[in-house]
């Protein structure tokens, strides 16, 4: 896996990063969504992805949970419901580390290679690659290439570098 220590690694980014307050317990790297709720102190409240986008793959929005540095928290820490938070709105070709979902007993472990199309995942708000069920609107959009090789069998889900190339 790559040895990036922040979630946007391109050199130069062109997204725009955004102070939002978060609910539930999601992990940087994963795809959020705004909430219907009231802004408190002018920030609006985002959660995981899969709440109002409810299909693999759905079209909608790209904004990814920046790791909150100022608070000495990494990849791995769990954000709390209602902390400051950060999110990135990536720009086509932005590099990211993004948060890989394990489908434990799918059988499909290594199955990704380097730029393999990732959609985001309807439950988790994670990264995953496309799927094959049916349904309207399900797997219109795969928005990040992987841009790695895994090289050992995901054990949990995890960190990868990825580009981004837009709803397509």
């Amino acid at each position: 896996m790559s040895d990036f220590k922040t979630v946007v690694t391109s050199a130069e980014p062109k997204g725009r990063w955004e102070g939002i307050i978060v609910s539930g317990t999601p992990k940087p790297g994963t795809c959020m969504e705004p909430m219907t709720t009231s802004p408190v102190s002018g920030r609006r409240t985002y959660r995981a992805r899969g709440t109002t986008y409810t299909k693999d793959g759905q079209l909608g929005p790209i904004a990814v949970l920046d790791m909150d540095e100022n608070q000495g928290s990494d990849f791995n820490t769990a954000y709390i419901t209602g902390r400051y938070g950060r999110i990135y709105w990536p720009a086509l070709g932005d590099e990211l580390m993004m948060r890989l979902r394990y489908q434990s007993g799918t059988g499909t472990s290594l199955t990704e290679n380097i730029g393999d199309p990732l959609e985001v995942d309807a439950a988790t708000g994670m990264l995953q690659g496309i799927g094959t069920t049916a349904g309207t609107g399900a797997h219109a959009s795969a928005p990040f290439l992987l841009y790695e090789h895994l090289g050992v069998a995901l054990t949990g889900d995890t960190m990868v570098l990825t580009k981004f190339i837009g709803n397509n």
